[in-house]
């Protein structure tokens, strides 16, 4: 598919704006007609915005949009223009009116593959197909016979010395036009009654529900993390027709950016296994979890819970400093083991090994604060006004939002007296079902689904 010679979008809107101009652009494009979906520039905007909210400086864009797409156009050309798809069918070809689930995510992901397989669980199997690019996805889907196509696309080939000098944005372009042309003949063959999506501002994910927008056919995406309260968050620019988030206190931040109607308040069944029945006087860990920041607030963080740490000691609990799956160890393993009050020991990732034992979680608003309060964790945010406001994740416990450099004493206070303890986390455990929907999250959704 193709425009004036091109591959598919491939055409110059000028040169590319500032962050802001562009973020209310794109919000001009998703509130116009659906034929403005060969317009690239969001795929531009998305993966530049995922590199800055992950601490990353993304590389400035030196040209004007205009020769970033004259180079993908070649990037693209020397890929035959096209991307291939390759089925596997599973007892008789599909027919039209079933619900395509599109897998973006490495299957032992579970945090984000876990939405789309419950479904597959409740949904009948005349009702479901599966498409993914990741092979490892293709491969465990075999273990439901459901028609499945795995989306290939082509290698760009590095452009000509000279072309580009860093053709990082170009490639970008290039990959976006190529998906987002096979993304449309796939639809248009399938004909699905919906397409899902465990978010929609991935490359892949984007194109399938950027796709199914200009074709008319209703899209979906989830909640696959904590919505975050700022006013530029990314969910605010929802592609697909309805998101389904977690519960309430999710809804109302998502109301704040897109039209109620469009949100499905199902749950998530991605928390199931983690409550733990481990007693409080059984926890022996003492976490301060980090994400991705940018800049130093992490060191800053770090540093002011430590100092506050050397104040009011907590001896008997072992200090982990758990970081985001993302980041590298190697910068922090020696200013956690100097910082003030006797150090961290540092972890990447291993949420799931620490939880149960965790009695005290420390982290500014995270999906891992939730991850704790449903094992059975005392958290506490962190909220600091040199790293922004932080609205409490747990609305009914102003307790439990403190500065860094309060948490040692708020979390002395606790051990003082397990009544108090025990009453803090009697209103967590009430609390999270303003953030989490109780009940089976994928059959309230396919209930939904089958009346679209």
């Amino acid at each position: 598919m193709s425009r004036g010679g091109l591959p598919y979008g491939l055409r110059s809107p000028g040169p590319l704006p500032g962050l802001e101009e562009t973020i209310r652009e794109l919000e001009r494009f998703l509130s116009g007609p659906p034929e403005a979906g060969s317009d690239l520039r969001s795929f531009l905007l998305v993966e530049r915005y995922l590199a800055m909210a992950l601490g990353h400086r993304p590389t400035p864009l030196r040209r004007s949009l205009d020769r970033a797409l004259c180079v993908a156009a070649g990037l693209a050309a020397t890929a035959g223009h096209r991307a291939e798809v390759r089925e596997v069918r599973a007892g008789p070809p599909p027919g039209p009116g079933r619900h395509l689930l599109f897998f973006g995510f490495p299957w032992s992901d579970k945090r984000h593959t876990g939405i789309l397989e419950g479904l597959l669980g409740h949904l009948a199997l005349e009702e479901v197909l599966a498409v993914t690019h990741r092979e490892d996805v293709f491969e465990a889907l075999a273990a439901h016979p459901v028609p499945r196509f795995l989306l290939r696309l082509p290698r760009l080939a590095p452009p000509a010395p000279g072309a580009a000098r860093d053709p990082g944005e170009a490639r970008t372009l290039a990959t976006a036009a190529l998906l987002l042309g096979a993304a449309t003949r796939l639809l248009e063959e399938l004909r699905p009654r919906s397409v899902l999506t465990t978010q929609d501002f991935h490359l892949h994910d984007q194109a399938f529900a950027r796709a199914a927008r200009a074709l008319g056919v209703p899209s979906v995406t989830h909640q696959h993390g904590m919505i975050p309260p700022e006013p530029l968050s990314l969910y605010r620019f929802l592609f697909s027709d309805r998101m389904a988030v977690w519960g309430r206190g999710s809804a109302r931040l998502m109301a704040r950016f897109v039209d109620p109607a469009r949100l499905w308040v199902v749950g998530t069944d991605r928390f199931d296994g983690l409550r733990s029945p481990r007693p409080s006087a059984e926890r022996d860990l003492l976490v301060l979890a980090l994400s991705p920041e940018p800049g130093d607030g992490n060191r800053r963080l770090v540093d002011a819970v430590s100092r506050g740490l050397a104040e009011s000691p907590v001896p008997a609990l072992r200090r982990i400093l758990k970081l985001h799956p993302s980041m590298d160890p190697g910068p922090w393993e020696r200013p956690a083991s100097r910082a003030a009050g006797g150090g961290w020991e540092v972890l990447r990732g291993a949420g799931g090994i620490l939880l149960p034992r965790t009695r005290f979680l420390l982290a500014r608003r995270s999906t891992i604060t939730l991850d704790a309060a449903v094992a059975g964790a005392s958290v506490l945010e962190l909220g600091t006004s040199d790293l922004g406001p932080l609205p409490g994740l747990l609305e009914e416990l102003p307790e439990s939002v403190v500065e860094p450099h309060a948490a040692a004493a708020e979390i002395a206070r606790r051990l003082a007296d397990p009544a108090v303890e025990a009453g803090v986390l009697g209103r967590q455990a009430a609390a999270l079902d303003a953030e989490i929907e109780p009940g089976c999250a994928a059959v309230r959704e396919v209930a939904l689904l089958r009346n679209l």
